[in-house]
């Protein structure tokens, strides 16, 4: 990956059983929202699943340096971090209309339901 500037895919898990040792707050998504919230501030779109999207070109240290500061920030984290990937995001296409190929699809599943 060097440090070469590309979209960068990261994916965070955390042990629910250790976060719930150590989180100040009762209520556990709220660690889940305050990273969210985090990366969204710092450049990050969230995909689904603890999964997230640079929204531009970012190097490999920017993303170290970002992932420092939220460590910092979070006390709690560094104990309860299970996964932390990082990734280039490969090949990305535009698939505007791709509703039309899954209505078509659609069509031809329906074809054979009817015989």
């Amino acid at each position: 990956m060097k440090n070469k500037k590309t979209r960068k895919i990261l994916n965070i898990k955390l042990d629910n059983r250790r976060l719930k040792e150590v989180y100040p707050e009762k209520n556990l998504r709220n660690a889940y929202k305050h990273i969210k919230i985090f990366l969204q501030n710092n450049g990050f779109e969230y995909e689904g699943n603890s999964e997230y999207v640079s929204k531009n070109l970012m190097s490999l240290s920017r993303v170290k340096i970002i992932l420092r500061r939220m460590k910092n920030n979070f006390d709690w984290l560094s104990y309860c971090i299970t996964v932390c990937n990082v990734d280039e995001m490969a090949n990305m296409q535009d698939i505007k209309g791709i509703d039309r190929y899954f209505k078509d699809f659609k069509d031809i599943i329906d074809l054979y339901e009817d015989k």
